[in-house]
């Protein structure tokens, strides 16, 4: 329905003021805007209509979880995220690892400019009226790949300035009914605005502030010219994105290029604009990492669940800060740190660390080699809120200490690493303190997740037990033929002692270390020579059984590996050894569960929630001149590719995707032939009840065995054939 004039140019001045960050907030903070009120309140009834939001309200103020010490972590190696599985709803399913996707990316904040001028931008939620309609319509754009990227960024801009359905173009009609329901094709009308006279404009343009006059023009001829349908996309992307510098408004925050931020899903993330349509999204979801520390509480190892391990050396000295009794500087030895099935590597030789949580109000002062105690005091201290402000309430100390004294220890690296450069540079380090700093980094990024109960640190994974004693932790996809894909890479299985199935103990005794043995979750152990592990089932020759009724599997000629052979190593004297895992839960603000329940509820996860959709999510600039983005699922590229992605072409695993459809089809095929001639049985003598349910043994009769063995001899080639495929690219 139309609106009369007078109403149309109030609600227009309210979502020209309300972009600005929330109409009161931004009069107070950007230049010029303060006597926008008041500019108001003069023309008769004006102030009744300042309640509406605009379209989408993600504002610089939604950004909230940046974190400042990972400026400097930046690893080179990176997975492809579109290796990643999606849920039905197209997010990524996320497992431990480093991922990139170069995803297709569109403007929320028309009459801003485009990204550049070294300014980075943070996570902030898609909030607004419209949120659920713009996240259904990047969400449901991954699975219409024939829709181009222009004509949806159209839409978007039609829907943040307001324009009536009826008003749009019929191609942008035919996209919006593709993309998103009846009912909100229909919601598209609620709020909308009709056509402004110029007149009118012109009034309300003189009684604007300059930097709202900008938002105000662009939605209003934005409007204007997708009402014509007579403009082209350059021209429209003229008006929705400034070019030129953008001068940062008062109100703005500095943010440099490639700051991270925590995801409150449970992960680290990163936004690397490449333009306003095309965004490098980065991803990092922690391994579980296990912390060793001595009797005076200070961390002696470090243990990744690859194996690496970095080992911490004290000496005798030592410096207080006073008035802070948990808090202490300690004189360092060495750090030690060692690749699995590597040498160790001294990584430093002296320094210091400083380890506690600062409690409060210190004096720190320091000479001779602590001389720089107040600095790093101070850096303890700014850590500490930093850390509070992402894990709340959620955690006790643990999770606090752990962080603050990994980050210290990164510190203590950093600077007594550092050496001089080519000459007119500045310090480098060497390659063995970079590995470090970059494991202690992420080391510092599980502690923190592990204190907020991200599911990647609960402490529940496959593990592979070698037999020289190394342990893994990671994600088992399957073993067949002469291998295992584990964590993304083939492990041989000559060289596996104990295969551990989303366990997050030790291997048990083996009873018979000559045989291969299936130890059950209950507790039965059958012996059998190992013949498959799907992603559903593990198969021996003596029959299959569900993979979540096995804990287990022991592989013959296996020398026992005692416990004390994969707990990390000490520093000397009574050390205390713990899992970065969460603590039980505290309660919390029921504001905040509700918060928390508000952003989930369309997240397009499965029900352990720990699953990545980028159509969720706005990446912010800290300078409001420039555009929000909001990103997808769709990597960018009109092939569907990751357009640039370096490692994705160099990794293959593209290329062999065939091989890879054809293991999902013979598992599937043998997953049905067990749902449909197995029977299950908890005791030789006491058939029990569903496979489905089943937590004995699987067995066929003599006949349905031998085609079972069929099909499990063309899964086993084909996963063969798989393996060698990945390795060789």
């Amino acid at each position: 329905m139309k609106r009369t004039t007078m109403t149309t140019v109030l609600a227009v001045l309210t979502a020209a003021l309300a972009i600005l960050s929330g109409a009161a907030q931004a009069a107070a903070q950007i230049p010029g805007l303060g006597d926008a009120a008041r500019v108001l309140d003069r023309v008769p009834s004006l102030s009744s209509f300042l309640e509406g939001d605009p379209p989408i309200t993600t504002s610089l103020d939604d950004a909230r979880t940046e974190i400042a010490f990972l400026d400097g972590y930046a690893p080179d190696a990176w997975t492809s995220m579109t290796r990643l599985t999606r849920t039905s709803l197209g997010a990524f399913q996320l497992r431990p690892g480093r991922y990139a996707l170069e995803a297709q990316s569109y403007c929320m904040h028309a009459g801003t400019h485009g990204p550049g001028g070294g300014d980075g931008y943070l996570y902030a939620p898609l909030v607004g009226p419209k949120a659920p309609i713009i996240r259904s319509l990047l969400r449901n754009s991954v699975d219409h790949p024939e829709i181009p990227q222009r004509d949806i960024q159209v839409l978007i801009w039609a829907i943040i300035a307001r324009t009536e359905f009826d008003e749009m173009t019929p191609e942008m009609q035919r996209t919006a009914r593709a993309l998103l329901s009846r009912d909100q094709v229909e919601d598209l009308d609620d709020g909308a605005l009709g056509m402004v006279p110029e007149s009118v404009m012109r009034q309300a343009m003189n009684r604007l502030p300059p930097v709202a006059q900008q938002v105000f023009q662009a939605e209003a001829r934005l409007r204007s010219m997708i009402s014509s349908g007579t403009s082209s996309f350059a021209d429209l992307e003229r008006v929705a994105v400034l070019t030129g510098a953008a001068t940062p408004t008062a109100d703005s925050r500095p943010v440099p290029e490639g700051r991270w931020s925590y995801h409150p899903d449970g992960f680290f993330v990163r936004y690397a604009p490449q333009g306003y349509s095309h965004t490098r999204i980065e991803v990092v979801v922690p391994r579980p990492v296990t912390i060793a520390r001595d009797a005076e509480g200070r961390i002696v190892a470090v243990v990744e669940g690859s194996g690496r391990k970095i080992e911490v050396e004290y000496d005798d000295a030592s410096a207080e800060v006073a008035g802070d009794a948990g808090v202490r500087a300690y004189g360092l030895r060495s750090v030690v740190a060692t690749e699995r099935r590597g040498e160790p590597t001294i990584v430093v030789s002296g320094g210091w660390t400083l380890v506690g949580v600062p409690r409060g109000a210190g004096r720190a002062s320091g000479a001779g080699r602590f001389a720089d105690l107040a600095g790093r005091y101070r850096a303890a201290q700014a850590w500490r809120d930093e850390v509070r402000s992402l894990i709340g309430r959620r955690a006790g100390d643990s999770g606090l200490a752990d962080a603050l004294d990994l980050a210290q220890l990164h510190l203590s690296i950093e600077k007594a690493a550092a050496r001089p450069a080519t000459p007119g540079g500045g310090d480098a380090i060497s390659a063995a303190a970079e590995t470090a700093l970059v494991s202690l980094a992420e080391a510092w990024q599980a502690a923190v997740c592990g204190a907020t109960g991200c599911p990647s640190t609960t402490g529940v994974t496959d593990v592979l037990v070698l037999r020289n004693g190394e342990v893994r932790l990671g994600a088992l996809t399957g073993c067949g033929g002469e291998s295992c894909w584990f964590a993304g890479s083939g492990v041989g299985l000559e060289s596996i002692a104990w295969i551990g199935l989303a366990t997050a103990g030790l291997p048990p005794a083996a009873q018979n270390a000559d045989v291969d043995e299936v130890h059950l979750v209950s507790g039965t152990v059958r012996p059998g020579e190992l013949g498959a592990v799907t992603m559903e089932s593990v198969w021996t020759a003596a029959g299959g059984y569900n993979r979540d009724a096995v804990e287990w599997i022991h592989l013959a000629g296996t020398e026992e590996v005692a416990p004390t052979d994969v707990a990390p190593a000490g520093g000397g004297g009574a050390e205390e050894t713990r899992p970065t895992n969460p603590p039980e839960d505290e309660d919390e603000d029921d504001e905040d569960d509700e918060d928390e329940d508000q952003e989930n509820e369309d997240d397009g996860g499965d029900d352990d929630g720990f699953a990545f959709d980028p159509s969720g999510d706005v990446a912010t600039p800290g300078n409001r001149a420039r555009q929000r983005l909001a990103t997808s699922g769709r990597p960018y590229g009109n092939s569907g590719e990751d357009a640039g992605d370096d490692e994705a072409d160099q990794d293959g695993e593209d290329d062999c995707a065939p091989e890879l459809r054809n293991v999902d089809q013979a598992a599937a095929m043998m997953e049905l032939y067990r749902l449909q001639h197995g029977e299950c049985y908890t005791d030789p003598r006491a058939p029990s009840s569903t496979v489905e349910d089943c937590t004995g043994e699987i067995v066929f009769d003599d006949v349905e065995q031998i085609e079972y063995e069929r099909l499990y001899d063309n899964w086993s080639e084909a996963f063969g054939i798989w393996t060698e495929c990945i390795l060789r690219e």
